[in-house]
C-alpha cells in the first residue's frame, strides 16, 4: 500500500497543488483588502477570549504533560 502512495503521489499532488495555490491567491487577496498586517494582530477586546481558551487548553492536559 506504501509502494501505492509512492509511486502515486507524483501525479495526484499536482493536481491538488493547482486547486491549493487558488485558495492561497484568493487568502492573499482578502489579507490585502484588509490593509496589510492590520488584520493579523489582535486588537485589545480580542485578547482576553484567547487568554482564557489558551488557560482552557493547557488545564485540560493530562497531568503526565
Amino acid at each position: 500500500m506504501i509502494y501505492i502512495m509512492v509511486a502515486g503521489g507524483p501525479f495526484i499532488v499536482p493536481g491538488k497543488a493547482r486547486r491549493l495555490w487558488a485558495v492561497f491567491a484568493a487568502g492573499q487577496h482578502a489579507f490585502n483588502a484588509k490593509a496589510g498586517a492590520t488584520g493579523l494582530t489582535l486588537k485589545p477586546a480580542q485578547m482576553p477570549p484567547y487568554a482564557t481558551l489558551a488557560l482552557g487548553f493547557s488545564r485540560a492536559l493530562p497531568p503526565s504533560c
